[in-house]
C-alpha cells in the first residue's frame, strides 16, 4: 500500500474529480485562472503519487504490503466516489431546497 503522507497528499485530487465531474453533470464552465490552479494542483498530485513507485519501501516488515500501485488506485477510486458525492449533491441542492444543517444530519443515514 502507501504511506499515509502520501494518502493524505492525494486526497488533494478531489478538486480535479469534482471539476470534471461539475463539468459533465453541471455544465460548469471554468476560467483560465482556474485551469492554471488546477493545472499546479495535479502537478504536484502526480509527483507526490509517483514517489512510492519511482522510491519503493525498503523495509522488509511481513506486516507490510508492498504493492504500492494497488494503493494509488484504491485512493484514487475513493476520490471518484467522493467527487461524485460532492456533485450530486449540489445538483439536489439546485432542485431541492434543505437548510444545510438538516443535510448534514442526514448524509449519516443515507
Amino acid at each position: 500500500m502507501i504511506a499515509a503522507s502520501v494518502y493524505q497528499m492525494l486526497r488533494g485530487m478531489i478538486v480535479f474529480v469534482a471539476t470534471i465531474m461539475s463539468i459533465i453533470f453541471l455544465n460548469k464552465r471554468y476560467y483560465r485562472h482556474h485551469w492554471t490552479a488546477l493545472t499546479i494542483v495535479v502537478i504536484g498530485v502526480a509527483i507526490v503519487g509517483a514517489s512510492p513507485i519511482i522510491y519503493p519501501d525498503k523495509k522488509n516488515d511481513a506486516n507490510a504490503s508492498s504493492n504500492p500501485i494497488l494503493g494509488l488506485i484504491l485512493v484514487l477510486a475513493g476520490q471518484i466516489f467522493s467527487g461524485f458525492t460532492m456533485v450530486s449533491e449540489e445538483k439536489l441542492f439546485r432542485v431541492f431546497y434543505i437548510h444545510p444543517l438538516q443535510m448534514v444530519g442526514w448524509e449519516g443515514v443515507w
